[in-house]
């Protein structure tokens, strides 16, 4: 129906935090929820399981979190995932050692040094042009095929860019 955005499905790995290692990925969980909206706490909650399987896989402990450990845990996800899955999960990450740090967990609770070492820098995609010729966006509008209301919207959206020079963020605030 028109007017509505349809949320793609988020599927989320998500399990139960098991044991004396789980009892503090539980107890931050928690506290996630108290100040946090339910979509929120679910994505910490998928990107910190995952985390607390690979402490879990290398036979580790909350204790045994260090610098080395991190950055491996990063790397593998980067190259298993890739670059946006990467973004999500240091986030959590980083809140979850800042929670360690403030209950003096680590052997390292030096929260500004996992702060830095966590700070996720997206390496972006090759720049686009922030200014096209007059034959560049004639082609585009001449592209569009207007037979279908989509055609159509998408149509009506490339005249107002180009024609007035308003912003995508304009257009998607403009209303009838």
């Amino acid at each position: 129906s028109y007017g509505k955005i349809r949320l793609g499905a988020y599927h989320i790995r998500r399990g139960e935090f098991g044991g004396e290692l789980g009892s503090t990925f539980r107890e931050y969980i928690n506290e996630v929820k108290t100040c946090h909206s339910e979509s929120t706490t679910r994505a910490y909650q998928s990107s910190l399981y995952s985390f607390y399987l690979y402490l879990k896989e290398e036979g580790k402990t909350i204790k045994d979190i260090d610098t080395l450990f991190v950055i491996q845990y990063t790397k593998k996800i980067e190259r298993e995932r890739g670059v946006a899955d990467l973004g999500y999960k240091t986030t959590a990450i980083r809140r979850f050692l800042s929670f360690l740090c403030k209950r003096q967990i680590l052997k390292n609770n030096n929260e500004v040094m996992w702060n830095t070492l966590l700070k996720f820098k997206h390496i972006s995609s090759p720049h686009i042009p922030s200014a096209y010729t007059k034959e560049e966006i004639e082609k585009v509008i001449a592209s569009i095929d207007p037979s279908t209301p989509t055609a159509k919207r998408d149509f009506a959206i490339l005249l107002l860019a180009s024609r007035t020079g308003l912003r995508s963020s304009d257009i998607c605030g403009l209303r009838y």
